[in-house]
């Protein structure tokens, strides 16, 4: 299945209060997932039909004034949400990301809610249906209360099959890392921290030549970690200092993409910026060097 876009062809339908969104093919189906931002959490599941029309086939729905949780091919799930230990129901509004991966043969989704401040992982079936997995809150938006406000992170399987998340932690400039196997979703601890993650917003993970990479947004800077296969610890390569001109730095952004060559790339950008920066990222250095600059465009989300 494929699809050509341009600006004569395309399908409108309705809309909805989306706020960012992510994608993942089951079986050879495409489906996209929609989040909004918003006190009161949604997250919405679409099969991309052969025509480019979407069909919603699952919703989850949030509703702070009762503290229920709803989805479509579920019903009422409140208890099953609020039977885990280490979530707060909160978690499941004010979603500000999506991240969908395969992990261990099943489509996986994180939803991130920085103002819920909490990850919640859930399942994505063959049916684009949604299944509640396990989550963790973090305590709330202040950096006292366990490292504050969460934002987006990124998955990585390890060599030995073990499943690592990360996820950035702004107000504390560090780096948080958990395990996630047979639906267990564990804080492990700190994994970076400093200057180099400062206000850090966006991460991102590629494998080059068998050894795991992690690049990080921050304020002003992009940096770039090696995984340790063994335990899933970060170590500093480098660290990339740019000339933002940003007055909003904090929304800042990273994504790696892959030239036609094979060669890896991190993208950093943020909202106001005025420009988007490509590094390259060498492997036989552990180098990240600079490539092209794009005037005039920059991003919130990549």
């Amino acid at each position: 299945m494929s699809f050509t876009i341009n600006d004569s062809t395309y399908t409108a339908g309705g809309t909805n209060s989306g706020w960012a969104s992510t994608g993942i093919t089951i079986d050879g189906q495409p489906f996209v997932v929609s989040v909004a931002f918003a006190y009161a959490g949604q997250a919405v599941i679409y099969r991309v039909n052969d025509d480019g029309t979407l069909t919603e086939t699952d919703r989850m729905t949030y509703t702070p004034s009762t503290g229920q949780v709803v989805t479509t091919s579920g019903g009422n799930i409140t208890s099953t949400i609020t039977a885990d230990p280490d979530l707060n129901v909160t978690a499941l509004g004010s979603f500000t990301q999506s991240n969908l991966y395969e992990v261990d043969g099943t489509a996986t989704l994180f939803l991130t809610s920085q103002n819920g401040t909490g990850i919640t992982v859930w399942s994505l079936d063959s049916d684009g249906h949604i299944t509640f997995e396990d989550g963790r809150s973090f305590g709330g938006t202040q950096p006292s209360q366990n490292g504050g406000i969460v934002r987006e992170g990124v998955f990585y399987e390890g060599s030995d099959g073990t499943n690592y998340y990360y996820a950035p932690r702004p107000q504390t400039d560090q780096i948080t890392k958990f395990t996630y196997d047979n639906g267990n979703f564990v804080e492990v601890g700190t994994v970076a921290s400093g200057t180099a993650v400062d206000n850090t917003n966006s991460l991102d993970a590629v494998t080059i030549d068998g050894t795991g990479y992690l690049v990080a947004s921050s304020l002003n800077g992009l940096a770039l970690y090696q995984i340790n296969e063994a335990n899933g610890n970060l170590t500093l390569l480098d660290d990339e200092t740019l000339s933002a001109q940003s007055s909003n730095g904090a929304a800042n952004a990273t994504e790696i993409i892959i030239g036609e060559d094979g060669t890896a790339y991190a993208l950093w950008s943020a909202s106001n910026e005025g420009s988007t920066y490509l590094y390259e990222i060498d492997a036989t250095t552990g180098q990240l060097i600079l490539s092209d600059t794009i005037v005039g465009y920059d991003s919130y989300f990549m």
